[in-house]
């Protein structure tokens, strides 16, 4: 369900789970909520984890939810506006696309393991994205997974790896060092950045976005 939201000046990431949620978000969590399957632990984790996502589309303005699922893994579509890198197959000029389609899966184990920095988001939209740190859509089985670092901790949230996906996508923080490869799932986009003109990054505006209204 894609939903009109109105972003709200204040923003303390650390204060999330204390926003009072409007009532479209409310609605979708009291519909998500019954699903939340799993040890005790998992199910308060994924209801928490629900909430602060919904309150992060609330108040930033950055982003809307399109799909929301609490299972054996916490399962999320959203539209995140941001800059993205595209190169149709690769050649031909640089496309700055305005905003990205993310699918997010976050699983129980990582609430206690350390997981590989490409566990938990892909880039379902747009296509042919030219980003180091995300996998070409032309390399079998054609995910554009996204990468945000070698390892990430164990426990880490939800709404921390929007943001991290946010700064990533935006070169805000990216890896390009072709001889570190943790992290590097595009060589070639790595070279052309470094090699192109290209301004980065590709914006230094904030997450949270005052004063605008996003559909």
């Amino acid at each position: 369900m894609s939903i009109a939201l109105a972003a709200k000046p204040a923003f303390n990431l650390s204060t999330l789970h204390q926003v009072e949620l409007s009532a479209p978000y409310h609605a979708i969590y009291e519909r998500v909520a019954p699903g939340a399957a799993g040890p005790e632990p998992w199910k308060l984790r994924q209801l928490a984890a629900a909430h602060e996502l919904l309150a992060l589309a609330q108040v930033s303005g950055r982003m809307v939810i399109q799909f929301l699922d609490l299972g054996a893994a916490l399962r999320a579509v959203f539209l995140l506006r941001v800059p993205v890198p595209c190169r149709h197959a690769g050649m031909g000029p640089l496309v700055i696309e305005p905003a990205a389609q993310l699918g997010l899966t976050y699983r129980q184990q990582a609430m206690t393991l350390a997981q590989p920095g490409y566990s938990f988001l892909e880039i379902l939209a747009p296509r042919d994205v030219h980003h180091p740190n995300i996998a070409p859509s032309n390399v079998p089985p054609g995910a554009q997974v996204l990468c945000l670092g070698p390892s990430l901790p164990a426990g880490i949230k939800v709404v921390d790896l929007v943001l991290m996906a946010y700064t990533a996508i935006s070169l805000q923080s990216v890896q390009f060092s072709l001889t570190d490869s943790a992290g590097l799932l595009h060589p070639e986009a790595a070279i052309f950045l470094q090699t192109s003109n290209t301004p980065i990054p590709l914006t230094r505006e904030p997450f949270v976005m005052p004063n605008e209204t996003t559909q």
